[in-house]
């Protein structure tokens, strides 16, 4: 007889449970898919992204020219109108975007690439999000779409926690974040 046919049943002395090879077999197979769950929680955490704005589809957001429009910890200031549409913009501690370069543990995400921009980018930054970089050094960075656009700085205040860019020219954006400046993404 097969160890597991349902006809045969266990007993544990001296507890006295009675119980068949199925509900063995279910009793094991839900502890492990358990334990992988339970193991592959951080590696799905760290890569959760933590949405900040969603404009719908049809529904447009404009940014008047030289208004300051934040989203938590960055602001965008347009030198030209501005418009969002069916967007949103999230903040995650890794680049999408393939780098090789070190940057800072705060990346903010579009959903889709926005209209060019045109206009100043300010982003504070935390100094445990550094990566090991110096903040004296750090630079605005942005994705647009294609490759990493590296841009000047023109305040880096390491009193306050913030990095301001000189203007930006007509740049789609993907996403934002700092490095250093010697090493831009």
């Amino acid at each position: 007889m097969n160890f597991f046919d349902n006809e045969k049943r266990l007993t544990f002395f001296p507890l006295f449970f009675t119980f068949t090879p199925n509900q063995i077999q279910y009793a094991m197979r839900k502890r492990y898919a358990s334990a992988c769950l339970f193991a592959l929680f951080p590696l799905f955490s760290s890569i959760k992204a933590q949405s900040l704005l969603t404009v719908n589809p049809g529904t447009d957001l404009y940014v008047s020219p030289g208004t300051s429009f934040t989203v938590k910890d960055v602001t965008l200031t347009p030198s030209a109108g501005f418009t969002l549409n069916g967007n949103s913009i999230s903040k995650r501690t890794t680049a999408t975007n393939v780098t090789s370069n070190n940057y800072v543990r705060s990346v903010y995400t579009f959903s889709a690439n926005t209209p060019p921009f045109s206009g100043t980018i300010r982003f504070q930054y935390n100094p445990v999000e550094l990566n090991g970089m110096a903040e004296g050094n750090l630079e605005v960075n942005l994705y647009n779409g294609t490759r990493w656009v590296d841009i000047e700085t023109a305040t880096n205040n390491v009193l306050q926690h913030y990095v301001l860019s000189t203007s930006v020219d007509a740049e789609p954006i993907n996403a934002i974040t700092l490095a250093d400046a010697a090493t831009p993404l």
